[in-house]
């Protein structure tokens, strides 16, 4: 029986976010602004004619599981295996009650932090797709985490990031 997370991105882009996508046929893609990930109905063979009036030129994206060469017009510029684990047992006790939730208005924070540390694909309006919060020293945003990809009960976490200058001082005083 499949699940869900066989397919999580197109189920994601079809589902609760499709207000996010766009795309057509077997094919979709996180509008520009959000991730840059696309999904398809049939992630071993995308139907990319499909995706393609909504790429632009040079605009890189991740997609899931499809492993083959690339059709003419396209480039496979890197290959990365992604692990899907799910969290079954109870819910642990929030320890975090003083993380402040992150909106719009902290799109470019939130952006930088991910560009200085690198924890996938993140856009200045990857924070409007769930729950974000963050860290604050000062007003400077030190730490972060949040749900991008959402279908049926599945959350995925992301956007896990540390500044490293806090994370090197939390090293040293440790």
């Amino acid at each position: 029986m499949k699940s869900l997370l066989d397919n999580i991105i197109w189920h994601s882009l079809i589902g609760h976010q499709r207000d996010f996508a766009q795309g057509q046929g077997g094919a979709r893609r996180y509008a520009p602004g959000f991730s840059a990930i696309a999904g398809f109905a049939d992630p071993d063979d995308p139907q990319l004619a499909d995706l393609a009036p909504f790429v632009s030129a040079g605009e890189q994206f991740y997609c899931e599981r499809w492993c083959a060469p690339a059709p003419d017009g396209w480039a496979v510029v890197q290959e990365r295996r992604m692990r899907k684990l799910i969290w079954e047992a109870s819910m642990p006790a929030d320890e975090a009650l003083d993380a402040k939730p992150l909106g719009v208005e902290h799109a470019a924070q939130a952006v930088a932090l991910a560009e200085l540390t690198k924890p996938g694909p993140f856009g200045p309006r990857t924070i409007e797709m769930g729950e974000y919060y963050g860290y604050f020293d000062g007003d400077q945003l030190i730490a972060m985490a949040g749900e991008r990809m959402h279908a049926g009960s599945l959350r995925e976490i992301s956007g896990v990031c540390t500044h490293p200058t806090t994370l090197a001082e939390a090293t040293r005083v440790a």
